[in-house]
């Protein structure tokens, strides 16, 4: 039986996450089977695709692969957002064909897409039932196509990428900020390193210089000190020594930055 893990923007606080986990259960025990079901996170902010997707991007290569990852983001359905399940590197994910699926991996591809459907069990209305249903298919060990209709192509939502002003200097900005206030800029290690050629990388944020790259974080410093770093997701991010831990005196509130906030990276 595969693994089925679970991302939403329900709540950590409202009933509905544990709902999703109940039906999937329900439809596990149905259909005689036993097995983990892991809750990867219901704190996704409300219909905010780019959250779920860069929690996924760096959550599911470490689940094996045949995973089935239930993605439950701006779930209400409507005439062109219906269910949909897509095979991408070697794991499922099911969720909602309105393009936040295509910001889990944007320069890949799915194998394999469909438009779930189970004509044979009408009840299903809610997503929430299509995607569970679905998930134990799955975990039975039927196909993606045995579940679904075979589509061409699906919604895709494209994601802000950087981009280079001149040879010594880029422009990007924050995708995400972390549980401990680090800004986390949507540029990676993969693509910049090769445009620093060497040169010494640093990054110019509200008027202020962060140079500072420690061996380690045994290795920063004073307490609120700024520093850059690749997380281990290979993602450039800015941080600070020992943040609080109440939201304030991070690296993001001592910067004034939120998602979106513009960054210039510099080669010296």
């Amino acid at each position: 039986m595969a693994l089925i893990t679970l991302t939403t923007d329900l709540g950590p606080k409202d009933p509905d996450g544990a709902s999703l986990r109940g039906l999937v259960w329900r439809e596990l025990l149905r259909a005689g089977l036993t097995g983990p079901v892991v809750d990867i996170t219901h704190a996704i902010p409300p219909r905010n695709h780019s959250d779920a997707a860069y929690i996924l991007r760096l959550s599911y290569p470490h689940y094996p692969e045949g995973t089935i990852h239930i993605v439950m983001v701006d779930s209400a359905p409507s005439e062109t957002v219906f269910p949909v399940g897509i095979t991408l590197n070697g794991h499922h994910f099911l969720g909602m064909n309105h393009g936040g699926l295509a910001l889990i991996e944007p320069d890949t591809r799915p194998t394999e897409i469909v438009r779930l459907s189970f004509p044979e069990q009408p009840d299903l209305t809610h997503p929430a039932d299509l995607l569970a249903f679905a998930a134990t298919q799955l975990s039975r060990g039927r196909t993606l196509s045995a579940v679904g209709v075979p589509m061409e192509t699906m919604t895709v939502l494209h994601p802000i990428r950087p981009s280079a002003i001149h040879s010594n200097q880029i422009h990007c900005e924050v995708q995400f900020i972390d549980h401990y206030g680090n800004a986390v800029t949507n540029v990676h290690q993969q693509w910049l390193e090769p445009l620093a050629a060497g040169k010494a990388i640093r990054v110019v944020v509200r008027n202020q210089k962060v140079t500072k790259w420690p061996k380690n974080l045994r290795d920063v410093g004073l307490s609120g000190t700024l520093f850059l770093r690749f997380n281990r997701g290979g993602y450039l991010e800015i941080c600070l020594s020992e943040p609080g831990d109440n939201g304030t005196n991070t690296a993001a509130s001592l910067l004034g930055l939120t998602v979106h906030s513009p960054v210039m990276i510099q080669f010296a």
